[in-house]
């Protein structure tokens, strides 16, 4: 994450929040990836699922939302500020 594209001050206000959809995802995800894949989540947000997959493979999320990206980064998450 480059720190020209974060904020200072992350709202979590602003951040989508994990919610059953999020959970969804999550175990959908979870069947189909091995320990050797590579995943690139786009819309991070929260990094709820990202987190919850980074265990079992190498993972990199983005977010165009620069509290997102710090949020997440902040989590020790691989993130990318994406316009």
């Amino acid at each position: 994450m480059r720190s020209s594209q974060t904020c200072s001050a992350p709202d979590p206000g602003q951040v989508y929040q994990p919610a059953e959809d999020s959970v969804l995802l999550l175990r959908a995800a979870s069947r189909e990836i091995r320990s050797t894949d590579r995943v690139l989540e786009v819309g991070t947000g929260s990094g709820f699922v990202l987190s919850g997959l980074s265990s079992c493979c190498c993972t990199v999320g983005t977010d165009i939302n620069p509290h997102a990206a710090r949020i997440s980064g902040d989590r020790g998450l691989q993130m990318v500020r994406t316009d």
